[in-house]
């Protein structure tokens, strides 16, 4: 899961938000048809990209890159944790919205083990994915139930 700046470089059309938004599109469409067996499919298909395109925030930036090639990060380098990201998506739903975006709703995807850790102790829901593989739905699943045992106190096998 990268920066689609980094992607485009690399020669990829998958990366930041490319990626994401399909990708939880495809998971959620999955989840929603799982979760009701009578929904139907053009249902599950409405209700997931309502969800993607009005209320999923992605701020996918790697911040080495970004610091080194985008005109940008020259003046004021983008720092190198996730603050930055999180702040970005908090200004972004406060527009959309006109509400402000606690810590606890927000759900970091990284490949970085610091911070994983750093958004764990600011009460982000956090997965750490695969740096070989990148973002997947397994990561998203994992999000989801962490989510739910967060919010509901149950835990999700």
């Amino acid at each position: 899961f990268s920066d689609e700046m980094v992607a485009q470089a690399a020669q990829n059309p998958f990366g930041g938000e490319k990626l994401v938004r399909p990708l939880v599109f495809h998971a959620l469409r999955r989840h929603w048809m799982l979760m009701d067996r009578t929904m139907k499919l053009e249902d599950a298909i409405k209700k997931a990209k309502e969800f993607v395109h009005e209320k999923l925030y992605v701020k996918a930036a790697f911040p080495d890159y970004r610091n080194r090639f985008d005109p940008e990060f020259k003046e004021k380098p983008m720092p190198n944790s996730k603050e930055w990201h999180i702040s970005q998506i908090a200004v972004e739903y406060k527009k959309a919205t006109g509400k402000s975006l606690a810590s606890d709703e927000v759900i970091l995807f990284d490949d970085g083990e610091r911070n994983i850790s750093e958004a764990l102790k600011a009460n982000v829901v956090a997965v750490q994915v695969d740096d070989e593989t990148g973002f997947t739905v397994k990561d998203w699943e994992e999000a989801m139930d962490l989510a739910w045992e967060k919010y509901l106190g149950i835990e999700v096998e």
